[in-house]
């Protein structure tokens, strides 16, 4: 985790520890004859299987976890795979730091979960934090 993590920061990311990038993905199905509203995702408006995956900087794909009902968020979803407690017993580097994953913002912050800013308008104290 940490080799991974060192190749994400080198290409300009800001975290150091983060070693690997998670999303849900929505797969579109044929339109069931029955129980159509458990695979129907409004988002996208599609009937569909969803899976939850887990990329690494190389490319491979280091867990997927699915298929779940199109409907099902990705917050759920991350709750439903056990990955999260997965990552809070084994992502830490040597020395103990805590590794993380960068998801977007429909997964929530947590010590092993990153996402970039809720709020599209940066804050004069927040830009303070973030520059040099």
């Amino acid at each position: 985790m940490a080799t991974y993590a060192d190749g994400v920061h080198s290409k300009g990311a800001a975290l150091d520890n983060c070693f690997g990038f998670i999303d849900g993905t929505v797969r579109p199905i044929s339109r069931p004859t029955s129980n159509q509203r458990v695979v129907y995702n409004g988002h996208k408006r599609v009937h569909a299987l969803k899976f939850q995956a887990v990329t690494l900087p190389n490319g491979l794909i280091a867990n997927i976890y699915g298929p779940v009902e199109g409907r099902m968020h990705d917050a759920r979803m991350l709750a439903v795979s056990q990955l999260y407690d997965d990552l809070q017993n084994f992502a830490f580097d040597p020395v103990g730091r805590a590794m993380c994953l960068y998801g977007d913002p429909a997964y929530p912050l947590r010590v092993h979960l990153q996402a970039s800013f809720r709020v599209g308008i940066l804050t004069r104290d927040i830009r303070c934090l973030m520059s040099p």
